[in-house]
């Protein structure tokens, strides 16, 4: 009996590119991207090596894709809610400050491992202005927009927006990946709790000046 060659069915090209998605990020997040290799994630994803690199060129290409393009989804998201009804959403400069420390922290609790392996790789490539570094810094510019635009009219006194924005994201990201070590050996109060109480902090910072 002549052996039969098994054919193997061609993938739509962007059903291969989303398995390359996915498997890219369950690898990054599991081993962060200095760990991660361009074949274990076309293994993955059941592809040749080959269409990983034909899809995003570079393996810090596909990282950002897989990885740094959440951070601008959630940006984007929060940007488009705001949109809908600005000028009833946010009546207080506590609603406007705490909706978005809210949001942030669910983000970044739904996706530490991730955020985690997006630090990571930061580090490697800390010199690198046009790695993913920048692309989160220009989505934060929606972030600095609203509260100049809005800041003001709810007694908020920004007198530098884009320091304000950033100081607001490191106290949430600080919270939630080292609330662990934070609260090691004592009680550790209701996550509700902490980002009131950091809202309470941003707010009384920039109306009571």
């Amino acid at each position: 009996m002549a052996e039969q060659t098994r054919v193997r069915r061609r993938r739509p090209s962007a059903e291969v590119r989303t398995a390359i998605l996915a498997a890219a990020e369950e690898l990054f997040a599991e081993r962060g991207f200095p760990g991660t290799s361009t074949k274990a994630i076309a293994e993955r994803a059941e592809v040749s090596e080959a269409l990983v690199f034909t899809n995003f060129g570079t393996k810090a290409a596909l990282f950002e894709a897989a990885v740094m393009d959440r951070y601008e989804a959630f940006v984007e998201a929060f940007m488009a809610e705001v949109a809908k009804g600005e000028l009833e959403q946010y009546t207080t400069a506590f609603d406007l400050v705490h909706s978005f420390v809210e949001a942030f922290a669910k983000f970044l609790t739904e996706n530490r491992s991730i955020v985690l392996s997006y630090l990571d790789y930061y580090r490697l490539a800390a010199d690198d202005s046009s790695g993913p570094a920048a692309n989160f810094a220009l989505a934060l510019v929606d972030l600095e927009q609203l509260l100049t635009r809005r800041g003001p009219e709810l007694g908020l006194r920004v007198t530098d927006t884009r320091l304000a924005v950033r100081a607001i994201i490191s106290m949430v990201l600080g919270l939630v990946l080292h609330e662990d070590l934070m609260f090691s050996g004592v009680r550790r109060p209701a996550r509700a709790r902490m980002l009131r109480e950091i809202t309470d902090l941003v707010v009384s910072g920039l109306v009571e000046r």
